[in-house]
């Protein structure tokens, strides 16, 4: 993994600077946030796809080394992990059984947002997505995978003695602390039971099963990008064992 150099942004881009100065000062989320913003208003550059390619790589390669590696599966998450829409997304991979590398593959979240989303689940430090048009000041006080912290050999998240936090422990609050109630449907939990007979099925290469599981889940939510990639999946490598 190879980190990105600053005279690696061709001279051509037209936001070269601003992004030289963020890859110098190691802010590469924030780099690679300006670059997408600037290939929306010239999608045939192919210098700035370039430039997002190389970050793209050090980045993915930095969000793996935190995680001990895509071999590693993937333990249970802390309670108190994120709750957003993509922290949600992802932690419906995380079976038991998948490594880190199985949930990439499965997510469609794509492969470095996927282990953005992965590392803040084990850290506690949930980042937004650096592909917005807008930059969220929490930025300012993401870590980057170039510090001290991120650059260490932390442990997998199947390790709880050592995990991947290394922030002091909260204190306890004055009064009993709030707690939101979430209603679950019984269409919730069907959609959920479905969801990951699916998933697991499909880590075990029960492909037949779990695109039965699939096709359920896109039924009850026609909607559900997840679940129409997944079923999408299910279905090729079940067309590919039935022809082998």
């Amino acid at each position: 993994m190879t980190e990105p150099e600053s005279r690696a942004i061709p001279k051509s881009v037209p936001v070269r600077e601003e992004v030289v100065r963020l890859v110098r000062e190691k802010r590469y989320e924030e780099a690679l946030a300006v670059l997408y913003r600037a290939r929306a208003e010239s999608p045939g550059d192919r210098e700035l796809q370039t430039s997002i390619e190389r970050i793209k790589e050090f980045l993915a390669g930095a969000y793996a080394k935190r995680l001990g590696g895509l071999d590693q599966v993937a333990g249970p998450i802390p309670v108190a992990a994120g709750r957003s829409p993509d922290a949600l997304m992802v932690a419906r991979y995380i079976d038991g059984s998948s490594t880190f590398d199985d949930i990439v593959q499965m997510c469609p979240l794509g492969k470095l947002r996927t282990l953005q989303v992965l590392v803040g689940l084990y850290t506690g430090r949930e980042v937004a997505s650096p592909f917005s048009e807008a930059t969220p000041p929490s930025w300012r006080r993401a870590p980057s995978p170039s510090s001290p912290d991120l650059a260490s050999d932390a442990g997998p998240p199947t390790m709880p003695t050592r995990g991947l936090e290394q922030r002091a422990p909260e204190p306890p609050p004055a009064s009993a602390p709030f707690t939101l109630r979430v209603v679950e449907t019984e269409e919730d939990r069907r959609y959920r039971e479905a969801f990951s007979r699916g998933t697991a099925a499909f880590v075990q290469r029960r492909f037949a099963e779990a695109v039965e599981a699939f096709e359920a889940c896109v039924k009850m939510r026609p909607g559900d990008n997840s679940a129409a990639v997944m079923l999408r999946r299910a279905q090729r490598d079940r067309d590919l064992d039935l022809g082998g």
